[in-house]
């Protein structure tokens, strides 16, 4: 698995996670809080990892630097 294929996982995960009802760990702190940080951190990983990827000749997006080409 990739780290761009980590990273997507995580950022899908967090958005189901997002929609189970909240609730409080048993450090007090409520359940969306730390899923919406995880969100957070894990989508600007993602963009960071993008900065290092391929780009079409217009400017789009083509892949993540750790994912072969074929």
């Amino acid at each position: 698995m990739t780290r761009a294929e980590f990273l997507k996982d995580r950022i899908a995960n967090c958005r189901r996670n997002l929609l189970l009802p909240n609730r409080a760990y048993p450090n007090g702190r409520m359940s969306h809080e730390v899923e919406r940080e995880a969100l957070g951190k894990a989508e600007s990983d993602l963009f960071d990892l993008m900065l290092d990827g391929e780009f079409y000749a217009d400017g789009s997006f083509a892949r993540f630097a750790d994912e072969v080409s074929a």
